[in-house]
């Protein structure tokens, strides 16, 4: 029979070889000549740890025969067409069992040998994220500091153990919110925190996490994981505005709401805020208060006469933190809850009267005072200052018993109807003590007097320019007189004519300088001559020009 060189052979393939890539090569020898010398090859059985593997009884075939070397035959064992060797399917190689038989007649002999045959690991798997043991959605507190477990990590891979292509790393590639704020850890399998966490910034981040393994070429695989950050008490409250101003009246009820101040905090999940007012002077009455939603009540009766204008200050709390104080204002707007009353009245009298006086009171503002009918005709009623009123009767009434109503208007329309029990009498003449008394008839006499003696003075100043001018007349006049050229031409007022001046009778003067003007006339001169004087050659005596 023929005989295999050796009894076992053991060979190595990678798991991505090709079809018809060799295997190994056997070889066999038979004593005998001729026809029973002639061997054949054939691969008759293929296991899996000592058991039929189904696919891989094809995997392999073995090749015709090579030729004589020698003595022996050698036989190529390949990979068979189609078939697709893998490492980690079969991790522990198959069995092969091949066989070689001779030509025997009537009888071949045939003799088997085993081939152990090792599929080497190639890097045909990438890395695989265990779904199951890796979270998908994990919670961190924002105050967590760094190195702190995220969640823990789990991969595989396929390929060989030990090697290379088994090797994985992993490394944070991605974060929706801020990068650096994730990492992993010093085992290489867990995601903690690199970087500080804010909620208030980042609240929701999605962190994703690449698995690499060390074959070449290399694969990888990606997975995300959704890291949930919680808050912590880390932010103060704040109030939207640095003053809040609100109006009440003053007769809003025990409780009622004025307003509500707006607050806002960061840290949105602790909503157990404490808000406190305090008045902005020491010492004052508080008459509000404030609820824990930050809104503003009447706390104690309100008074727009006392107080037209309340000012307060607020503050917010979270409990671990507080605010910055902010101004509140609140008015106190006028409401008509005060009666009009009278007071220092001397119309209450039963006596005798001319006139009498009040006040009119509403400590809500301002009071309208009206005389209401039946009132005796030509009664007067007279203001004497801020809600000083008085009544005067006329000259008419003088029957004792008579009596006046007065309707008196408040502010918001309030109105009181007062009787004034006073009997009123006839005004007596006026005498010049009371007409005295009154201040103010003593300024409009004070008056007239100012107003006399502007216009005397006018008068007087005007008499003494006419006569400025009459004298002025008079003197120009005469100094046409004396140096005019033409004897005829001269004249008096009325028409009367001067004598020609060779008649005229010399008159000697006193020497003058050598100035060739005389001077004129003065008034003194002109009125020193007779009122009436005949000129020679007139029978018309003439009038001094001073009378005209």
């Amino acid at each position: 029979a023929p005989l295999f060189a050796q009894p076992s052979y053991a060979a190595a393939v990678p798991e991505n070889a090709a079809a018809s890539d060799l295997v190994l090569v056997v070889s066999a020898a038979d004593t005998d000549e001729g026809a029973n010398a002639d061997l054949t090859f054939a691969v008759v059985d293929v296991r899996y740890r000592d058991a039929p593997c189904g696919a891989c009884n094809e995997a392999f075939a073995i090749g015709s025969t090579s030729g004589a070397v020698g003595a022996a035959v050698q036989a190529a064992v390949v990979v068979s067409n189609g078939t697709v060797l893998d490492r980690e399917r079969w991790p522990l190689g198959l069995d092969v069992t091949v066989q070689v038989c001779d030509g025997g007649v009537p009888q071949r002999l045939c003799t088997e040998a085993s081939v152990a045959v090792t599929l080497s690991d190639v890097n045909d798997n990438p890395p695989a994220w265990d779904v199951q043991a890796t979270p998908h959605t994990v919670v961190v507190g924002e105050e967590a500091g760094l190195g702190t477990l995220v969640a823990g990590l789990v991969v595989t891979d396929a390929d060989e153990a030990g090697t290379a292509n088994a090797e994985v790393s992993l490394a944070v590639t991605g974060d929706s919110c801020r990068p650096g704020q994730f990492g992993i850890g010093a085992d290489g399998r867990s995601l903690v925190v690199a970087g500080g966490l804010d909620r208030e910034a980042h609240a929701v981040c999605v962190v994703e996490m690449t698995a690499t393994d060390g074959g070449s070429p290399s694969f990888q695989a990606r997975i995300n994981v959704t890291v949930e950050v919680s808050d912590h008490n880390d932010s103060p409250p704040v109030f939207t505005a640095r003053l809040f101003r609100f109006a009440v009246p003053e007769n809003a009820t025990i409780n009622s709401t004025v307003g509500c101040l707006a607050t806002s905090d960061a840290d949105s999940e602790l909503v157990d805020l404490v808000f406190a007012l305090q008045p902005a002077r020491a010492g004052d009455i508080l008459p509000f208060s404030i609820n824990a939603s930050g809104c503003v009540l009447v706390a104690s009766a309100l008074d727009y006469e006392a107080s037209t204008r309340v000012q307060l200050y607020a503050s917010v709390s979270d409990q671990v933190h507080t605010s910055d104080q902010v101004s509140v204002s609140v008015d106190v707007t006028n409401v008509d809850d005060n009666p009009v009353t009278l007071a220092n009245s001397e119309c209450n009298r039963t006596s005798l009267v001319e006139t009498c006086c009040f006040d009119a009171l509403d400590r809500d503002g301002p009071v309208e005072v009206t005389l209401q009918p039946p009132v005796p005709k030509g009664t007067r009623l007279l203001l004497h200052g801020s809600g000083k009123y008085c009544i005067k009767a006329p000259e008419s009434v003088g029957v004792a018993g008579t009596q006046v109503f007065l309707r008196t208007t408040g502010v918001g329309g309030s109105n009181t109807t007062v009787v004034i029990p006073a009997t009123m009498t006839a005004d007596p003449p006026p005498s010049s003590s009371s007409w005295f008394s009154d201040g103010s008839n003593i300024a409009l006499l004070v008056l007239a007097i100012l107003i006399a003696l502007v216009v005397v003075t006018l008068l007087l100043y005007w008499q003494h320019r006419k006569s400025a001018r009459v004298a002025q007349s008079q003197n120009q006049a005469e100094q046409n007189g004396e140096h005019g050229e033409e004897d005829d031409a001269a004249s008096l007022p009325g028409g009367v004519r001067l004598p020609p001046r060779s008649s005229r009778p010399p008159t000697h003067l006193p020497p003058m300088n050598n100035s060739t003007t005389h001077p004129p006339l003065m008034n003194n001169q002109a009125s020193a001559a007779p009122k009436d004087s005949v000129l020679p050659g007139q029978t018309t005596p003439v009038r001094n020009e001073s009378e005209t």
